[in-house]
């Protein structure tokens, strides 16, 4: 096969395999999308969408070691560290939350993830909490959630100083 069909078939496994991925068959979506990485190994999406099965089918290891991966390969992306951020948000691993999404904002402040951290840092250091969600807010003044948190870290800040 040439360069380009090479390439055309790896896209077809990865469509595949998030077709698969949205009817929960995490066996054909992994099976498609390691077919794709067999032929395009470079491609960062492709370990991204691994990780993405992996973590839906609740392998999280897999995940993290998938999107470590597709990081490595595409260092200025920052959907790998969101994805990982998010993982470890969702199984309360809020340290190692913090870490991803720090590392997303050290390449690109998003106003996600930059409200996810303030959210994580709201009991801890109410200071730090106001902060993010402050620089949330100069990305998107109208982000709810960004606004509630800077409002009620800011409370936290003033009780404190009382």
């Amino acid at each position: 096969m040439s360069r380009e069909e090479d390439k055309q078939a790896a896209y077809a496994h990865y469509v595949k395999s998030w077709n698969s991925l949205g009817t929960n068959d995490f066996s054909d979506a992994l099976r498609e999308i390691e077919q794709a990485i067999a032929l395009r190994p470079e491609n960062a999406l492709y370990h991204f969408a691994k990780g993405n099965v992996h973590c839906k089918s609740g392998a999280y290891r897999a995940a993290e070691d998938s999107y470590k991966h597709a990081h490595g390969l595409r260092q200025q992306w920052t959907d790998p560290l969101r994805a990982l951020g998010g993982m470890a948000y969702d199984r309360n691993l809020f340290d190692e939350a913090k870490r991803w999404y720090e590392a997303v904002v050290k390449i690109e402040p998003q106003v996600d993830a930059l409200t996810l951290l303030a959210n994580i840092y709201l009991n801890e250091d109410p200071e730090l909490a106001w902060m993010h969600a402050s620089h949330a807010l100069t990305l998107d003044p109208t982000w709810e959630e960004a606004i509630a948190l800077r409002d009620e870290a800011l409370e936290k800040v003033r009780r404190s100083r009382k």
